[in-house]
């Protein structure tokens, strides 16, 4: 690609909707480990924000910090808290993987191959690490996009 190429690219913003990220295949975690607080943050969520379709259940509506998806219906800002991003319509959490993949990291056979690259293995770390490193991490296209910008400045001495 040209650099015109990629900044129309960039500029287009394809973007994923919140049921696009749970592409994991769990169970409804309402069925275990579930806990009388988490209730309580999920009617705080229904009753403050009705009709949304993510909540983040490390912040609290009731002290006024509701998080929930963008409002085109897209991923929030992932930060090293956001391991308990609840989907209404899936009843569970974002898997630490699935935050690895919405940062475009190949973690999937199908990431990895429309990356040209092998697939980042990540199963032997737990869920609790995969979720602080997609919030200590920037977006690939992000990276790629800041790379290109600084290439651009680079002066090259014979």
């Amino acid at each position: 690609l040209t650099f015109q190429e990629t900044v129309a690219l960039l500029a287009a913003k394809p973007q994923l909707k919140i049921k696009d990220y749970f592409y994991k295949r769990m169970k409804d975690m309402r069925k275990r480990k579930w806990t009388k607080v988490k209730e309580r943050i999920l009617k705080q969520y229904q009753e403050s924000c009705p009709g949304k379709l993510l909540y983040d259940f490390t912040q609290y509506p009731a002290n006024g910090r509701a998080l929930c998806e963008t409002r085109d219906k897209c991923l929030p800002t992932l930060r090293t808290q956001s391991s308990a991003m609840w989907s209404t319509e899936k009843k569970r959490f974002l898997h630490g993987e699935e935050m690895l993949a919405a940062h475009c990291f190949p973690v999937t056979e199908e990431f990895a191959k429309a990356a040209g690259t092998p697939v980042l293995r990540v199963d032997g770390l737990a869920n609790t690490h995969l979720c602080k490193m997609a919030g200590n991490s920037m977006h690939v296209a992000a990276v790629g996009a800041a790379i290109a910008v600084a290439a651009c400045f680079v002066q090259v001495h014979e």
